[in-house]
């Protein structure tokens, strides 16, 4: 268990491929929701990177990834105005972990 995936736009996430990333266009949330849950519970990738807008869909598969060691997941800022979820989980994982809330 050492790869990571990244789940974006195809135009977003190409260039990711030169770092060793293995990356999954999804051109929906839909799409992206059916790749989370299935890249979630492949034994293989210990981090999963998904953008923002794509991840909007998938609150009950990503509250599953929450509750276990790993794989971790990283919900990333896309491109335009967000609607500030990755922002809200980072914060509730700082609240959760040291007990201080961060702004």
């Amino acid at each position: 268990m050492s790869k990571i995936a990244f789940i974006g736009h195809e135009n977003l996430i190409g260039g990711f491929k030169l770092l060793g990333v293995e990356v999954f266009p999804a051109a929906s949330a839909d799409e992206a929701r059916d790749m989370l849950d299935r890249i979630s519970r492949n034994d293989d990738f210990a981090s999963i990177f998904i953008i923002e807008d794509l991840a909007v869909g998938s609150k009950d598969i990503v509250d599953r990834i929450s509750k276990q060691v790993l794989p971790s997941l990283v919900i990333v800022p896309g491109k335009g105005k967000g609607a500030g979820s990755g922002v809200t989980r980072m914060q509730q994982l700082v609240r959760r972990a040291s007990g201080q809330d961060v702004k």
